[in-house]
């Protein structure tokens, strides 16, 4: 799979230190993760072996050959996706965040024949939301009360995506899956 500027692949061992790198980076892990952490090699390791079949990609910057990113699709169940991403701070500022999500959503529908497609944001994080409103994400439910990946109190906000008909946005009539 791939977009104009970046080439998606399947996560693999080889790239378990960009991955090491930017998980364990605050500027990363503040916004994915409920408490401080230090994943090790091993961790990731496991981590992979365990989520082989999920689809979770290694984003690949055509230009330059290098990591700048990971995103896919931690569950998929029921014709629902739960999406995930993070993009290397390096890389940030160049609307690959944009570009992952738009082919992402277009692989999930077409290819993963998803009728919804969900993810949840930490309210601190203003620019990921504001991205993910953009695409015609919106929030259902109240937002958790929870501490980012760095003790800072903020709010889980779950986000909803339903199936475009007739080029409209179909509202949420359902629930977020647990």
């Amino acid at each position: 799979m791939e977009t104009k500027r970046l080439i998606f692949v399947k996560m693999d061992k080889k790239y378990i230190d960009f991955y090491l790198e930017n998980i364990n980076n605050p500027e990363i892990y503040q916004h994915i993760n409920t408490k401080p952490n230090h994943y090790t090699y091993e961790d990731e390791k496991k981590w992979l072996k365990q989520n082989k079949d999920l689809y979770q990609y290694t984003i690949i910057e055509k230009e330059t050959g290098l990591p700048v990113a990971n995103a896919g699709y931690n569950k998929t169940e029921n014709n629902i996706g739960e999406l995930g991403i993070w993009v290397t701070p390096k890389a940030q500022n160049k609307k690959y965040g944009r570009e992952i999500l738009n082919k992402l959503i277009e692989f999930g529908y077409q290819e993963l024949h998803l009728k919804r497609i969900v993810l949840t944001v930490h309210e601190n994080n203003e620019k990921a939301f504001r991205l993910y409103k953009s695409l015609g994400f919106y929030k259902v439910g109240r937002p958790k009360a929870i501490t980012d990946g760095l003790g800072n109190p903020t709010k889980k906000i779950h986000m909803i995506l339903k199936k475009k008909k007739e080029g409209i946005n179909m509202k949420n009539n359902g629930t977020y899956p647990s």
